[in-house]
């Protein structure tokens, strides 16, 4: 993370262009799955809505994946913390994403934002503990926060706590009781949030064995010395990557012929259940606050289909994302491109286009007008490029589908300066050719 700091937020290299997007949607609406702010705590149950104290000492970090993808891991750890006699207040739609994308992205200026912003509605709420479902989120609460607090020279006085730390002990001590079994083998996949990065290795398998009859089993790598799932960094960066190292981890979860892999991390649970589908090794992929609570009579259901769901366009926007993928996206719009050049460059463009020697001086001089020109283009056709994306996503789910016409200008923006000397060695021969065929709009629809 320091590395990449240093080279996005000092020195002004581009970052991972997806979470330029991530940006983008955090700025405006405070997650990075490009959901509404104001339906960031649709997730919450009508009858566990009184429990939910707006204010207290024992405060509820959801996060963005539990709020607005898998639901079922904050109903699941608000149901086991409650029962279990815990009084907990949480943020509501005042929560804001944790920040750890911003961080790792090297976008520190956002992720400081995000400090600010959260740190102060905890304050607000009396909060001095916060307890967290997502590791990331516990880990930021505990060592990011903290850390740029010391920076700063800002007081920070809270404690962070992992769910599981609390309900652990709640069965321990007979607060909370477990009747109900659970079908099939059960293995837990140790994040590396969680484990290697806390320590936290025995609160979830206390759990899990307080399950009665549990038929449980470790894989063979475990603890510290647990597989990495293959998560959210390298499914934004490397995708073909991303299902071999998770086949890697799932494989020993075969290996032991367990029927269900358990996890407590929202992020590893995506990319554990895009690796199952991908592999198809026909294994379970659910959450460990689901199973628990299953176990203690609730019927939450599980949210494979909704994670990938909201994954699927999330693959979409990366693939597109890639040079070689929005320079031919973008050859949808060169007419209007055209059009929105300069008074006289359209005609002259057309015309060296019919010169001899004249697409080869093009190709010279693109790398070096496009820069020049990009902003005023693009102003004027993100309209057509917005309904170009559409069309290419397709349907998206309803807040999605209502935040790309502002999130998109400003992904854009954003990511053009360092994103244009990878897109123009794709763009160039595209609208060269464009221009040697007059660049004709019904041409290209047909194409």
């Amino acid at each position: 993370m320091e590395m990449r700091g240093k080279l996005v937020h000092e020195q002004k290299v581009g970052t991972f262009p997806p979470f330029e997007m991530m940006a983008a949607s955090l700025r405006g609406e405070n997650d990075i799955w490009a959901g509404k702010r104001e339906n960031r705590a649709n997730w919450v149950p009508e009858d566990i809505k009184p429990k939910l104290k707006e204010s207290g000492e024992l405060m509820y970090f959801a996060g963005c994946t539990a709020s607005y993808v898998e639901h079922d891991v904050a109903e699941a750890s608000v149901r086991l913390l409650t029962d279990a006699g815990y009084d907990i207040s949480y943020m509501g739609t005042d929560e804001a994403c944790c920040g750890i994308p911003m961080k790792v992205a090297g976008k520190w200026d956002v992720f400081e934002e995000i400090y600010e912003h959260n740190t102060s509605e905890a304050r607000k709420r009396g909060a001095k503990t916060i307890v967290t479902s997502c590791p990331a989120c516990a880990l930021v609460w505990k060592e990011l926060y903290a850390n740029l607090a010391a920076e700063r020279g800002d007081a920070y006085e809270f404690e962070v706590k992992h769910y599981s730390e609390l309900v652990s002990e709640a069965l321990a001590d007979g607060r909370l009781e477990l009747a109900n079994p659970v079908g099939g083998r059960i293995t837990f996949h140790d994040s590396c949030h969680a484990g290697r990065a806390q320590g936290l290795y025995d609160p979830p398998r206390d759990m899990l064995k307080a399950i009665p009859g549990v038929d449980y089993v470790e894989m063979e790598h475990n603890r510290e010395e647990g597989y990495y799932c293959g998560s959210v960094l390298t499914l934004v960066g490397e995708i073909e990557v991303a299902p071999v190292l998770g086949k890697q981890r799932l494989q020993e979860a075969v290996d032991v012929e367990a029927d269900t892999v358990v996890a407590l991390c929202p992020c590893c649970q995506v990319q554990l259940r895009d690796s199952n589908i991908k592999n198809d090794l026909g294994l379970k992929i659910d959450d460990l606050s689901r199973v628990v609570a299953q176990a203690a009579g609730y019927d939450i259901p599980e949210t494979t289909e909704r994670a990938m769901y909201y994954w699927g366009y999330f693959d979409k926007f990366i693939i597109l994302m890639q040079p070689e993928n929005m320079a031919a996206l973008m050859e949808r719009i060169f007419p209007q491109m055209m059009d929105a050049m300069p008074a006289g460059m359209k005609p002259m463009m057309l015309g060296m286009g019919r010169i001899p020697g004249g697409p080869k001086l093009m190709e010279k001089m693109m790398p070096l007008m496009f820069p020049l020109l990009v902003d005023g283009i693009m102003k004027k056709v993100m309209p057509d490029l917005i309904a170009a994306v559409q069309e290419y996503i397709g349907p998206m789910p309803d807040d999605m589908e209502e935040l790309v016409p502002d999130l998109l200008p400003r992904t854009m923006e954003s990511l053009m300066p360092t994103y244009l000397p990878e897109l123009i060695p794709h763009l160039t021969p595209r609208l060269i050719e464009c221009i040697r065929q007059g660049c004709r709009e019904e041409e290209l629809a047909a194409s």
